[in-house]
């Protein structure tokens, strides 16, 4: 080699070796100036208290606390000037302060399944469709780029025992194929999940978590339309979503694909619509109480930035009813919602916004039972301990907003995990959350995105929803409630309203609307 290359792989390697300091001290920075130690106490007492016996603090764990409460801006300040011994200090004190928390019984000693996507150069910039979700708020699965053979990804199993998470590839697709949708059976031992199958559209699939083996779940048939994001029922059959609506988004002249979600029943091959709005549905998954939480997007005759709104239903497609958000202009959107263990009501998501970010943004959780429209229902923002959430009429609502957080699964009603990515310069890491402030980080890897964290365990199955659909009758059976309950016709008199007006909406195919969603003279 010659001296001017030797030279020149001498100065790349002292710029490599560089920007992974620089990297590395802003995480510090950034973790030390979110670390509360008031909050951490807190949260400490809290499982002290709530787990006694199981959890008890380390003797140094005080120490430390002490230490950063006299130390944590002076560190910041001198990593800010390239003192490597601070560095090191600093990144002790976080780790012992993390392992403590990760002694916490809710999650010590289990395991996650995590998406792990390399983001070569770009992992610590990349979002939305750079991470491989869908290119924007009004996009699907459908929409992803090169879901084939653009990306590299793998499942990632996190063990926690003793405070330390490690992490092991638990299985890699085909070179290139892209994975999304992590969905564990009731029983801890299979997984749905959505990725590319037969005449290269998505599909669901299943592993089996013993083996590692993995079959594909919908039917080769399924050859016009895409499907993905399911999730189990209480009897074993799936319920996902699926291009097979053959609706176009209006503003975009119906060239944006919309979903809408189907019930596959595996033991007789059937499948069955359920929802048949203009727009998408996403993120279906079962609730404590058997019913089907999800997120309906309307967008007939309101503001569509701001009409996508919580929903339930039976696992068999009746009684579909808004549950959050409905004539609300807060949040603009709620994605991948969960409900919250031992809770009736209560669920987490990330409320996020139309023209905005795809699908991050910030972590709520609401209580319907508490108010259901604008913020009434929202119990508390994490990290932001004791803020008082208040309704913005914002279309972009989470950009400029950090952390910024994806795919929240909550372990209760105060500690959940998530992804999250803390500043514009972060990694979307793998952390536990929690109502108190606390940002513990499990995982996080450098040229990746770790996201779509879940437990591998087995949890209880819901009470099962017997089926009010008789697929072999010719009629149907309709029924009305009260339609002076409600806030609808707030103030009406009892008898003033004589006459109930029914109506449809015809919506534009995939491809073949105008502007407006109309079809004809100003259609394709």
């Amino acid at each position: 080699m010659s001296t001017l290359k030797k030279t020149i792989s001498i100065i790349i390697l002292l710029l490599y070796l560089d920007n992974l300091f620089c990297n590395e001290a802003n995480d510090v920075i950034t973790r030390l100036n979110s670390m509360d130690p008031v909050q951490y106490q807190m949260a400490l007492d809290d499982l002290s208290k709530s787990f006694s016996g199981r959890f008890v603090p380390d003797q140094q764990t005080q120490s430390i606390l002490r230490k950063m409460t006299v130390r944590r801006l002076e560190l910041m300040q001198q990593i800010e000037k390239g003192d490597q011994q601070a560095l090191i200090e600093a990144t002790g004190l976080l780790a012992q302060l993390d392992a403590q928390m990760l002694k916490n019984p809710l999650i010590a000693g289990k395991q996650l399944m995590v998406i792990k996507r390399k983001v070569d150069g770009k992992a610590r910039s990349a979002m939305g469709a750079g991470i491989g979700l869908a290119p924007s708020n009004f996009q699907n699965n459908s929409e992803i780029r090169d879901p084939k053979n653009g990306w590299d990804n793998e499942w990632t199993l996190i063990t926690i025992r003793d405070g330390i998470a490690n992490s092991q590839v638990f299985y890699k697709p085909a070179k290139g194929m892209i994975i999304s949708d992590p969905e564990i059976h009731f029983s801890g031992e299979k997984m749905l999940f959505s990725s590319i199958g037969a005449h290269d559209r998505w599909h669901i699939f299943e592993m089996d978590l013993q083996t590692r083996e993995v079959r594909q779940v919908t039917p080769d048939l399924f050859k016009d339309f895409d499907s993905f994001d399911a999730c189990y029922t209480a009897d074993d059959k799936i319920l996902f979503c699926s291009t097979a609506t053959f609706l176009g988004l209006p503003c975009t002249n119906s060239l944006n694909k919309m979903c809408g979600l189907f019930l596959y029943d595996p033991k007789t091959g059937r499948t069955r619509q359920l929802t048949f709005d203009q727009d998408s549905n996403w993120g279906p998954v079962i609730m404590n109480n058997g019913l089907i939480l999800y997120q309906r997007w309307e967008y007939a005759d309101i503001p569509h930035a701001n009409g996508r709104i919580m929903f339930t239903m039976n696992p068999d497609g009746t009684s579909q009813q808004a549950y959050y958000g409905s004539n609300s202009y807060f949040p603009a959107a709620f994605f991948n919602a969960r409900p919250i263990p031992g809770h009736a009501t209560a669920i987490v998501g990330v409320a996020g916004g139309h023209h905005s970010v795809s699908r991050s943004g910030r972590l709520l959780i609401i209580d319907p039972a508490i108010g259901r429209k604008e913020a009434e229902g929202v119990v508390a923002e994490i990290p932001y301990f004791g803020k008082k959430v208040e309704p913005e009429t914002r279309d972009r609502l989470p950009d400029g907003v950090w952390p910024q957080f994806l795919h929240p699964y909550p372990l209760n009603e105060k500690y959940f995990i998530v992804s999250m990515k803390a500043t514009p310069q972060s990694l979307w890491g793998i952390y536990l959350v929690d109502i108190f402030g606390n940002t513990t980080l499990i995982e996080q890897q450098e040229e990746a995105a770790l996201i779509e964290p879940i437990p591998v365990e087995a949890k209880p199955v819901p009470p099962l929803i017997p089926d009010r659909i008789n697929m072999e009758s010719k009629t149907a059976t309709v029924f009305l409630q009260d339609v002076y309950e409600g806030g609808g016709l707030k103030g009406i008199p009892r008898g003033e309203v004589k006459k109930l007006r029914l109506m449809s909406y015809g919506f534009s195919p995939f491809g073949y609307g105008g502007l407006p969603g109309s079809i004809g003279m100003d259609g394709p």
